[in-house]
């Protein structure tokens, strides 16, 4: 059976395997020193980037809006919709908290023009649901990092998976760092065990002008 030792390590990798994923989406880029006294930096991540370079991709529906999500929320979606597939693939991978999918539903209850096909299409390994719109089709999944975090709870984030890259700076995979003093002892050893995962890499990104992040959907905009 598993130990403790063997629980913990699997739980960290667990654990730097998220921070990844959410650090793909959300990190900011950044350079400084850490808080081991060493040189550190952070990539940016895909919602930084539609920030950096194209501001009008990322909305805010209460921001934008004037009256209720069930009345205004449609005319919305469809106005950005259009906006980002002006350029790029007729397609778009997008990732969403559980609220959002949830104003997804709302509408769709709401309108007889949504129609929001349920998970059977499987795209890039993931089975998702499919929206049609006149300008091209988003397959929606809900990511369960965005539904664990509450900021992103009611937000997607639109992709263009074939535009981004992950670029590994050290020419290797993740790798598992051994403590050097475990079990010697002496004046530099401490009462634990210091070793974790480490993968040095970047996001490389193109065409965030066919990219997007909408955020607070489903809330009223009066």
């Amino acid at each position: 059976t598993e130990n403790e030792y063997q629980r913990q390590r699997r739980d960290r990798f667990v654990s730097h395997m998220n921070d990844m994923e959410w650090a793909v989406m959300h990190s900011e880029r950044w350079k400084g020193t850490g808080s081991n006294g060493k040189r550190l930096t952070t990539t940016r991540g895909i919602v930084e980037a539609i920030k950096a370079h194209d501001s009008a991709n990322y909305r805010n529906w209460v921001l934008d809006g004037s009256t209720t999500w069930i009345a205004g929320g449609e005319a919305w979606l469809d106005q950005y919709a259009e906006q980002l597939f002006r350029y790029g693939p007729r397609e778009r991978l997008v990732f969403m908290g559980s609220l959002a999918a949830l104003a997804w539903k709302q509408l769709a209850q709401a309108s007889s023009t949504i129609t929001v096909t349920p998970g059977t299409v499987v795209k890039w390994g993931l089975k998702v649901q499919e929206w049609m719109t006149p300008f091209g089709t988003m397959y929606f999944y809900v990511h369960p990092l965005m539904t664990a975090e509450p900021s992103a709870r009611r937000s997607m984030l639109v992709m263009v998976p074939e535009y981004l890259r992950i670029r590994h700076l050290t020419g290797g995979d993740t790798m598992y760092l051994d403590d050097p003093m475990k079990d010697k002892g002496g004046s530099g050893s401490v009462d634990g065990i210091q070793e974790g995962w480490l993968t040095e890499w970047g996001l490389e990104y193109h065409h965030t002008e066919c990219m997007g992040y909408w955020t607070r959907l489903g809330e009223n905009a009066t």
